[in-house]
């Protein structure tokens, strides 16, 4: 990977919640400042607690709701973007391993099967040389009902951006004109930045999944509990939203 690209992850981790926190801790330490190491502490606390978390992850996922299958209209192609599994990497685990957002290859799945469109495409390549994801992605599209002949591969993308600038020709090849996007909400309004800019004569119709929430919400007083789960949750939110900011103002 790029070294711009390596600088640009370094910066996001220390602009998430975890990071911001050191910082913080660190500067009040170094300038003997306990308020600084106060604020490092509650400002951790707050966005490590199912209540933060939900609130943030709302913010994105609620700008396109997961709509009913049969609600969607027919297109021309569905479309999975990656970052649903790991794929085998031997000698340390032969079979690929499903991550939180693989509800992503069983709701393309789904619309296939309930013939909304006549093509799959999954895109997502590899940060290293291990096995492609989507190369992965199609075995197991296989094993849900989908024959091979309707599912296209993009396996050289690694973030949404390539994702966007990969797929635009192959979806132009097959003369795409409208396409249902498959990805997890809270994914949802950065894949839309990018794929609009990146193909604006295609119509992108939101097709989401995957939406989070803790059990936790379900008891009042484990709302304000730090909670690991929520912690990283959050640190994919403001994630996302870094993202979102750096894509609009066209970053790569």
């Amino acid at each position: 990977m790029e070294a711009s690209a390596q600088l640009l992850k370094l910066c996001t981790a220390w602009l998430t919640p975890l990071g911001l926190a050191m910082l913080l801790a660190l500067l009040g330490l170094a300038l003997r400042r306990r308020r600084l190491v106060l604020l490092a502490v509650i400002w951790l606390w707050v966005w490590s607690t199912p209540k933060a978390a939900m609130w943030l992850g709302g913010t994105l996922e609620y700008q396109h709701p997961i709509q009913a299958i049969g609600a969607l209209p027919p297109a021309d192609a569905i479309v999975i973007l990656g970052g649903t599994l790991d794929p085998p990497v031997l000698p340390w685990f032969p079979e690929p391993n499903l991550g939180p957002a693989s509800d992503r290859i069983l709701l393309g799945a789904k619309l296939w099967l309930a013939g909304k469109a006549p093509l799959v495409i999954f895109s997502g390549g590899s940060p290293s040389s291990q096995t492609p994801e989507a190369l992965v992605a199609k075995d197991l599209l296989m094993m849900l009902g989908l024959p091979s002949e309707v599912i296209v591969t993009e396996s050289a993308s690694r973030t949404t951006r390539e994702n966007a600038a990969l797929l635009a020709p192959v979806l132009r090849a097959h003369r795409a004109q409208r396409v249902l996007l498959v990805t997890s909400a809270w994914h949802m309004p950065r894949s839309l930045i990018n794929l609009r800019a990146a193909a604006p004569d295609i119509e992108w119709v939101p097709a989401g999944c995957d939406q989070h929430t803790f059990a936790e919400l379900d008891y009042p007083a484990s709302r304000w509990m730090p909670n690991t789960n929520a912690l990283d949750f959050s640190r994919m939110m403001f994630k996302e939203w870094l993202g979102i900011a750096w894509s609009r103002v066209g970053g790569q």
